[in-house]
């Protein structure tokens, strides 16, 4: 899952809040026969997850790569790291036909 590159960054933002960022890369494969528009989310609401299109379109078959980045406050960041809840899921209106994949991943940071 971990990009390529620094781990993580920091980013302090205009009220002196400390953010870390995570960059991710994910594979993911469409089976399921038709268009399915993805969306990313986080189980945590302090995580915030970034990507540069969302909902993302997939297309039947194919198999793509995606950069999605990882926003944390760094006082969630415990011993360089913390542990959340990343889930891909359909968008649709029916629930018969939600597609959702949760994968707990380990964000790191700085100790």
């Amino acid at each position: 899952l971990r990009a390529k590159g620094n781990p993580y960054t920091l980013q302090t933002l205009e009220n002196g809040q400390v953010i870390v960022m995570n960059h991710l890369k994910l594979e993911l494969s469409n089976q399921s026969g038709s268009r399915q528009d993805l969306m990313f989310e986080s189980s945590e609401k302090e995580v915030q997850i970034i990507t540069a299109i969302q909902p993302l379109p997939l297309e039947d078959g194919k198999v793509v790569q995606v950069d999605i980045f990882v926003r944390i406050p760094k006082n969630l960041i415990h011993n360089g790291q913390k542990t959340t809840t990343l889930t891909v899921r359909n968008q649709t209106s029916q629930p018969q036909h939600i597609i959702k994949v949760d994968k707990e991943v380990t964000l790191v940071g700085p100790f």
